[in-house]
């Protein structure tokens, strides 16, 4: 969930709360997610925010992940989430599955192969990355965040830095400096309150403590017709 101020109450904008619902059922690989085949593509450099440079210009985005930024204690956390990428595609001319048109930044949203694996899945896998839901392939979405389950519970990359620590949504903060970024929250829904085409998941009775995740229509009525996740 992306997260904001708004007001007094801190709110976490739940663009990627339907997919982290069903975080406790996510298994592994899917017959749906596969790996790309097609043509090589030669990567000539990887930057700090996980971006491919092509030999033949342009960059490509791997889609589905959020790239880690440096934080207070780790200031080079970016820096060896890049050197993770960089080393796994030494020597590889690894295919690719690339989609849209070209950004205004020069950048493609892509799923690259590794072997069996994507690069986008081993990233997250590592711990050098978090999983963007509203940007993943769907059918690979349950796969990434299986991937990202493992990596939190070993506190592998980014998950070994206090910065990254699971947010206790019962609990009020300054939510100005993760402002714009996605941030990993849970906590027990206290009450849920509605105004127009908006649904608000309120973690806490009192307006001056806790969050208040916000939902839009769609995505209110996606949970409900997936109903609650099985704690198993």
């Amino acid at each position: 969930m992306k997260s904001r101020r708004n007001g007094d109450w801190p709110v976490l904008l739940a663009s990627g709360l339907l997919a982290s619902a069903g975080i406790a059922t996510a298994r592994a690989q899917t017959a749906d997610c596969q790996p790309p085949k097609g043509p090589a593509i030669q990567i000539e450099a990887v930057d700090i925010h996980l971006e491919m440079r092509l030999a033949e210009g342009g960059k490509l985005r791997l889609r589905g992940i959020e790239a880690p930024r440096g934080t207070a204690t780790n200031p080079q956390l970016a820096e060896a989430a890049r050197k993770f990428l960089t080393d796994r595609i030494s020597g590889l001319s690894p295919a690719s599955r690339i989609e849209g048109s070209t950004d205004r930044w020069g950048r493609r949203l892509a799923t690259v192969a590794a072997g069996a694996s994507s690069l986008n899945w081993e990233v997250i896998a590592a711990g050098w990355a978090r999983v963007d839901p509203g940007d993943a392939e769907p059918a690979c979405l349950p796969e990434l965040l299986q991937a990202v389950i493992s990596a939190r519970a070993a506190q592998s990359g980014i998950w070994a830095d206090p910065s990254y620590a699971v947010l206790d949504a019962e609990k009020r903060r300054d939510l100005q400096p993760i402002s714009g970024q996605i941030v990993v929250a849970e906590g027990v829904v206290a009450s849920v309150g509605q105004w127009r085409s908006l649904t608000f998941l309120k973690f806490s009775q009192d307006r001056n403590t806790g969050f208040a995740a916000v939902l839009s229509r769609r995505l209110a009525a996606g949970l409900e017709k997936k109903g609650s996740p099985s704690p198993d």
